[in-house]
């Protein structure tokens, strides 16, 4: 959402309101379920309070393909990220802005980027510092949403990182071991129904739901429960089931299930859940696809790939959105495939990359679908669905806009203070004016819209002079899962092939060679076509009349209506309210450039030859609900605020919100002056494209020249179907 130039920005969406909704809608049922009464009604009162939960705090999960998973420090990483949205699997359309870092064992952020993310994915670039030590490092993407739920809620994975010089001692991150094999992997909420005892009973078509009771603890109870099943927040089972004393089995076919992991949860008759238990239930099938090949045995020879869907499924690639990689052989791939990663994301985190491809498979066997015993979602918790003690939501989507954070803070005590006004403009002949009012922590938050421009922005107390100083919150999260010493291995066995990339790395350095092109960008920063205030009641324009000498000339002599004076502090501005023909009790607003000032004295110190122009506004003036008692803007030639003191407190930002593009390129061998040129092609990325687009006939077709060594290759293809079905591609392809 645009806001217009003074609009109020609330930092947080009002929770209460969402929930004061939710018990409207629902509090008759609810009422009637405290009373024991109108029982058949509770799966709609289940319908209600899960339908309205998934709705407001939806679940976004990111995934992010990198060219490889295994780099020299001061070479380029090239990743494309693609963000979804819960309930379901598909692309989001809350967030364009991602948040990407590349993280030390010690979770201090290597680098940072903001990466703007169009129709559900953007790709992006890295530079990794060449001052890195040899080890692994982790990296982490989330949205500005995804903050509300974090460190849990993001994206992550570990990447190798080899120092050149030093390639050895690397220092390891331990990784943890899960179970797969847990015959006894069983979630129970509560004893909430006694004298019945629930499990799951997985068979290669249909798991049955099976419930033993016992008759005489059972005696003058419901004869039935409540089964409600649901995968990605998207509800597949809810209903009624009798329960006969003994034992019960009720059957639910597989085919019924969303592919994924299923949440069973059995509820008794007063709507309480006393059984939970997951389950894994794969696709019937997976987009396969074929390799035709052509790739040249010498160096510099013309390459092309040919990729096609074995089969034509409802997963075809025409209109996918893919990229690709194309590496060296020796590369070892060890990072999940975004159709394994999303079965469990962030929502579960259940699994380290090492083990997506190799065991996923394999969990499935034999349709037991068993998962490990800790297993527990980290977005659809019963007990927070039902009582309403929703989560506090700090983070806006950023849809249309980016939020600038921060804190206003006494100066001398570095204590918050809590409900002043902030203001935020862009120094300019045009004025805007935005304010916002800190909360009780002293926060406040502004919105500028997502383009790829460079604003110049300054940020300040409404009372600059009080002793308040603006602090500027960095746009990245600063909470990270837990790391300790305890958790790092040092090796020193470091494998051959590092010191052929090592080799590489520096002598594309030694000649200057380099991947990345820059993307050339037309600004999208749109001028502003009009002052916040609209048509001043006088507007004076200085070349009009003879030059003179101070600021309080000007006023006297040409402003008629507005006093600017000495007094015992300095100066004073006063205006003459045009109905009553008295002075306001109150100051007007001052502005320089369009930024708002409190000591006339820094205007009566201007000299008038540096002054364009002065606008005023005679009457009161109101901006959203803020008041302005009169307006004096006074603008200078050059109209940057730049000849003029910045207030006390107050913060100067040259600010882009996403980083700029850039293009991977590699040598075109084609001339034979190239391809007996004496420049090194020593590639580590042999091919890289964030958005390749499939033929009409669903087929993809790449070229590339070989680099001047000999090596096997390596192709992994990741992206989003039409039908939003993820496509994970990876195969090896040898060369004699």
């Amino acid at each position: 959402m645009n806001l217009p130039s003074g609009m109020m920005m609330n930092k947080t969406i009002s929770v209460k309101k969402v929930t004061a909704l939710i018990l409207f809608l629902t509090f008759p049922l609810s009422a009637r379920i405290a009373a024991g009464q109108a029982r058949d009604d509770i799966q709609e009162y289940l319908n209600l309070k899960f339908a309205a939960y998934c709705k407001n705090f939806p679940w976004e999960e990111v995934y992010v393909h990198t060219d490889r998973d295994e780099y020299i420090s001061g070479e380029t990483m090239w990743f494309n990220s693609w963000v979804f949205e819960k309930p379901g699997t598909r692309l989001s359309e809350r967030s364009n802005l991602l948040y990407f870092e590349v993280l030390n064992w010690t979770n201090m952020p290597v680098v940072r980027k903001r990466i703007l993310i169009t129709n559900g994915s953007g790709p992006g670039m890295a530079l990794l510092p060449d001052t890195l030590s040899s080890g692994d490092y982790t990296v982490r993407a989330y949205t500005n949403w995804m903050k509300n739920f974090l460190p849990v809620n993001c994206f992550s994975k570990k990447i190798k990182i080899y120092n050149a010089i030093k390639l050895n001692p690397f220092h390891k991150i331990r990784e943890k071991q899960f179970d797969f094999t847990n015959e006894n992997a069983k979630q129970t909420l509560s004893k909430a129904q006694t004298g019945i005892k629930a499990e799951v009973i997985s068979r290669p078509d249909t798991f049955y739901i099976h419930i033993s009771s016992d008759n005489e603890s059972y005696k003058g109870r419901a004869d039935h429960c409540y089964l409600f099943i649901q995968a990605n927040g998207m509800i597949n089972t809810n209903e009624k089931i009798s329960i006969l004393p003994g034992n019960n089995d009720f059957p639910v076919p597989k085919k019924s299930l969303t592919p994924g992991i299923n949440q069973i949860t059995l509820f008794n008759d007063s709507g309480i859940p006393f059984f939970e238990r997951y389950l894994l239930t794969l696709p019937d099938k997976k987009q396969s696809l074929s390799i035709i090949s052509d790739i040249g045995s010498g160096p510099r020879s013309k390459s092309l790939l040919e990729i096609s869907p074995e089969e034509i499924l409802p997963t075809s690639l025409s209109e996918a959105k893919l990229s690709v990689s194309i590496t060296p052989g020796f590369f070892p791939d060890k990072s999940a495939d975004m159709s394994d990663y999303l079965i469990f994301g962030s929502e579960f985190g259940l699994l380290p990359e090492e083990y997506f491809s190799k065991i996923l498979n394999k969990i499935d066997v034999y349709s037991t679908g068993k998962l490990p015993e800790n297993v527990k979602s980290r977005w659809i918790d019963w007990d927070i669905i039902l009582s309403g003690n929703y989560p506090e939501i700090k983070y806006l989507p950023e849809n249309e806009n980016h939020y600038i954070t921060g804190r206003l803070l006494n100066k001398g005590s570095l204590a918050p203070v809590p409900g002043e006004y902030v203001f935020m403009a862009s120094p300019g002949k045009k004025a805007q004016f935005m304010y916002n009012r800190t909360d009780k922590n002293g926060d406040f938050s502004f919105p500028l819209p997502l383009d790829n421009s460079t604003r110049d922005i300054i940020i300040l107390s409404e009372r600059s002079d009080s002793g308040h100083t603006v602090n500027i919150a960095s746009s990245f999260s600063e909470l990270y899962s837990p790391a300790g010493a305890d958790s790092l291995i040092v090796i020193t066995d470091i494998p051959a092939y590092l010191e052929k990339m090592s080799v590489n790395y520096q002598l594309n350095r030694i000649f200057d060679l380099s991947s990345s092109v820059p993307i050339s960008e037309a600004e999208t920063l749109l001028p502003v076509q009009q002052n916040f205030y609209g048509k001043p009641d006088t507007r004076l324009l200085l070349d009009n009349y003879i030059k003179l000498p101070v600021m309080e000339e000007v006023f006297f002599e040409l402003l008629p209506g507005v006093l600017l004076r000495r007094s015992s502090t300095g100066y004073d501005v006063e205006v003459i309210d045009p109905v009553g023909k008295s002075r306001y009790n109150m100051p007007p607003g001052l502005f320089i450039d369009g930024i708002k000032i409190n000591n006339a004295s820094v205007l009566a110190d201007l000299d008038p030859e540096l002054v364009e122009e002065i606008d005023v506004v005679s009457d009161k003036y109101i901006v959203g609900d803020y008041l302005f008692f009169g307006i004096v803007n006074v603008i200078t030639r050059d109209g940057n605020f730049n000849n003029i003191d910045l207030p006390e407190g107050a913060v100067r930002l040259n600010y882009r919100i996403t980083d700029p593009s850039f293009s991977y390129v590699t040598p075109d061998h084609s001339p034979e002056v190239t391809k007996s040129g004496r420049i090194p092609d020593l590639r580590n990325t042999l091919y890289w494209n964030p958005s390749i687009i499939p033929g009409i006939d669903g087929k993809i077709r790449i070229e590339f020249w070989t680099p001047d060594y000999r090596t096997d290759y390596k192709v992994n293809i990741q992206g989003i179907a039409r039908n939003g079905t993820p496509v994970s591609f990876k195969k090896s392809i040898g060369v004699k």
